[in-house]
């Protein structure tokens, strides 16, 4: 299934806008596969020479669950990790090219270096800052002031962080026997996953490698040359793409992403050796510089939830306040894919930086805590609470404005005003919280017809309010950009250097360093 939209054009758009909307050839996601490999993997060589980093992410057939895994000596659980993934296959592998679109020598502004929005304290010890206000762009009230408009453009040119964005997802065919996870391939085809297309015209790969003796070798006849011959061709093209991806040397963004990378060793690179040395060794051959957005926001940022689809929407909200603030904020664009070559340089937005996300709530529904805190839940489709991550992050902003309001109270000694009790957030002990939006999306400033259209584009888009988009190559975008804050939050410190190739590991207090060890 291809990641194309179509976004129907009404009069209502001016001719600059509509050069945006996306037709039914145009792709943000490019799927490869036997039957395109050969014209993108030279597409791909060329976007990656271009690349500041990139970013990726997997799909595979589920891990089910080891005992083993929660082994606190670190042989012990990557012998459990590698024996795991032996038996299980890849089905997606995601690559996401970010080009950064400024030269970062410029002379920041001294707002700049002020602390942000977020958990992130380089001392931790100033007090976290609260996520603010439910904030909307400022209105000009004089619109014939020219010189002042250019003059605010001009600030904003020189404090936007511009990426643009190729996604490539590559659909990988085991021709080894592997093991499957029911749930997994349920979750699979839930998202949209062709198993179809996979088993038709997946690019094969081998994760169990036949070990071949020297009298083999020697004694083969032509017939059975023939047929190592058609192997290898088989095999070509995903040691093609380990090929370049090695030559590439650039550094690599992942999320919790160790199985991610022990299953690109084993599909791409080779046998996961015993010694996890071997495994550190090999893999920064392909990666040289590593970057865990898992680990950094938990252990640098101080995040009390870090699964993916809450990060990006909540960083997403913290780089719009950026831009209201006059602090440097990103722009991440998709470089789309078309039939027509000419329509490749369309370029359409990962990231909102046009209006608030953030609405009134009121308490008529259940978030469930589960899901809240961890992005899953063992009831699945059957919870009767709310799996919206928008609802949570609204609830954590209006927490975070009644404890603001408290402060200043505080500070001042003025009396607050009353909370409407509509929009009142109640809780009692073991209870959930309730919240639900009041206004979609679809709904807010319908005076104003160009945020009409933006939020149609992102609903048709992403549908992020849905959780509907899920794959590789999707995901591999979402951590990319997550990373791409960090790059804003960590500007002014040392930390990127402190946060390179170090990988969160669940259950464990410290991640794995990869470093090789001399005395290994």
């Amino acid at each position: 299934m291809d990641s194309t939209h179509s976004i129907i054009d009404n009069s209502s758009i001016d001719q600059n806008n509509k050069k945006n909307i996306l037709t039914t050839t145009t792709t943000l996601v490019k799927r490869v596969t036997l039957k395109n490999f050969d014209k993108e993997i030279i597409n791909f060589e060329n976007d990656l020479k271009e690349a500041t980093f990139i970013s990726i992410d997997t799909e595979f057939t589920g891990l089910g669950y080891q005992k083993g895994l929660k082994q606190e000596d670190i042989q012990e659980k990557y012998h459990a990790m590698i024996n795991l993934v032996k038996q299980r296959s890849i089905l997606e592998f995601g690559i996401s090219i970010f080009k950064a679109n400024f030269n970062d020598d410029k002379k920041e502004e001294n707002n700049n270096n002020t602390s942000i929005c977020g958990d992130y304290n380089q001392n931790n010890t100033k007090e976290v800052e609260d996520v603010g206000e439910a904030v909307t762009p400022p209105i000009n009230n004089n619109s014939n002031d020219n010189d002042n408009n250019n003059s605010n453009n001009n600030d904003n040119s020189l404090l936007e962080k511009s990426y643009t964005i190729r996604v490539y997802n590559f659909i990988m065919l085991n021709i080894s026997d592997f093991q499957v996870s029911p749930i997994s391939m349920t979750f699979l085809s839930k998202h949209g996953f062709d198993f179809q297309e996979l088993f038709l015209y997946g690019i094969p790969f081998q994760s169990k490698r036949p070990i071949h003796s020297t009298s083999t070798k020697i004694y083969n006849n032509n017939n059975n040359n023939n047929i190592i011959n058609n192997h290898e061709d088989t095999l070509r093209r995903s040691k093609l793409l380990l090929d370049i991806l090695t030559k590439s040397q650039l550094p690599s963004v992942i999320h919790n992403g160790i199985f991610d990378l022990l299953f690109i060793f084993q599909s791409l690179i080779g046998d996961l050796p015993d010694k996890l040395n071997d495994f550190i060794s090999k893999i920064l051959s392909v990666f040289p510089k590593i970057y865990d957005t898992k680990y950094i926001a938990e252990y640098k940022v101080n995040e009390k939830r870090s699964y993916l689809q809450y990060l990006f929407q909540k960083y997403e909200r913290f780089n719009f306040k950026r831009l209201l603030r006059k602090e440097t904020y990103a722009t991440c664009n998709f470089k789309t894919f078309s039939d027509n070559d000419n329509d490749n340089d369309t370029l359409i937005p990962l990231i909102n930086t046009e209006y608030s996300f953030i609405k009134p709530i009121s308490p008529n529904m259940k978030i469930c805590n589960d899901f809240a805190d961890y992005g899953h839940c063992r009831l699945k489709d059957n919870c009767p609470d709310s799996h919206d991550i928008s609802l949570v992050l609204d609830l954590e902003e209006h927490k975070n404005q009644k404890k603001k309001r408290g402060r200043n109270k505080l500070e001042s000694n003025e009396e607050l005003e009353k909370i409407d009790e509509e929009q009142e957030i109640k809780k009692t002990e073991g209870e959930n919280i309730v919240s639900i939006v009041n206004n979609s999306i679809m709904e807010n400033d319908k005076n104003n017809s160009n945020n009409n259209y933006n939020n149609k584009k992102y609903q048709e888009l992403f549908k992020m309010e849905g959780q509907n988009v899920h794959s590789a190559g999707f995901d591999s975008a979402l951590t990319g950009f997550i990373f791409v804050y960090y790059l804003l939050l960590f500007k002014n410190s040392n930390l990127q250097n402190e946060v390179e190739n170090k990988i969160f590991l669940s259950g464990k207090q410290v991640p794995l360093v990869l470093k090789v060890s001399k005395y290994a």
